[in-house]
């Protein structure tokens, strides 16, 4: 019986000093703009919730 070659090893290249230093760079460009984007949603409930009534002295909900 005859036995079939072993598969090829495919191995990754490292990454460069350059490579992990511009990967980092668009981490913190994306996570950047989700605190924006986070930060803008949080004044955007701000100002909704400034227009709402006052529920803290609403009677309970009725119990069914």
């Amino acid at each position: 019986m005859r036995q079939r070659p072993a598969p090829a090893r495919v191995t990754m290249p490292l990454m460069t000093e350059d490579a992990h230093a511009q990967a980092n760079a668009e981490q913190v460009r994306v996570l950047r703009e989700a605190l924006a984007g986070t930060e803008q949603v949080g004044e955007e409930v701000a100002e909704t919730a400034e227009g709402a009534p006052d529920l803290s002295a609403a009677p309970p909900a009725p119990q069914p």
